[in-house]
């Protein structure tokens, strides 16, 4: 249901009113301001299509509230390419579900920014599942700041690898509780390079 260009700005503050049947045609969410993303509902967003989700710019997305985000679906969260999910921003993400960010990729967790890694909340970080865990780079790792690190649970600590262990900065091996310490196996402690010990 395409609609021209110039008529977005005279119906976007009645989009709310608009049932799934029109929401789900609506083609030409990428088109709209930041500021006009408002006028959804947040019923409407959990009932975007995949299309729709993958034409979203981080823009759009940076524009998104509180119950906004609650309202992607896990599906939805699963089909963001990196750079929408850094689109989030570092008010945005922290407030991810565990559901939500269970459904993550790797690879997506990984594209994550610096600056996005450090705002996750110790309770995210610490629904990182089995399966995140172990794929995550030594960058990603000390990305997550030593705050973070230290919420690693030992369930966590023990699913890591050596070489990623090896690869932690001293700083954020420092960090490591005396819990997560003892959680290190007889694998990952020979891991332990003499610049980290030190």
């Amino acid at each position: 249901m395409p609609y021209p260009v110039g008529t977005l700005q005279s119906f976007t503050t009645i989009l709310g009113t608009f049932d799934q049947t029109f929401i789900q045609a609506f083609t030409q969410i990428n088109e709209m301001l930041p500021s006009q993303m408002q006028y959804f509902t947040s019923t409407q967003i959990g009932e975007f299509l995949y299309t729709q989700i993958s034409s979203l710019q981080a823009s759009e997305l940076s524009a998104f509230s509180s119950t906004d985000v609650g309202a992607l679906t896990a599906t939805q969260i699963s089909e963001f390419t990196t750079t929408q999910l850094n689109g989030l921003g570092t008010t945005s993400l922290p407030l991810l579900s565990s559901t939500q960010l269970e459904t993550l990729a790797a690879t997506q967790v990984n594209g994550l920014t610096a600056a996005n890694l450090a705002s996750l909340t110790s309770t995210e970080v610490g629904e990182l599942t089995a399966t995140q865990v172990p794929a995550l780079t030594t960058t990603t790792l000390n990305g997550l700041g030593t705050t973070n690190i230290a919420q690693l649970s030992a369930t966590q600590i023990g699913e890591l690898s050596a070489s990623q262990i090896s690869g932690l900065t001293a700083t954020n091996l420092a960090a490591l509780t005396s819990t997560e310490v003892q959680a290190l196996t007889a694998t990952q402690v020979p891991a332990l390079t003499t610049t980290v010990l030190n």
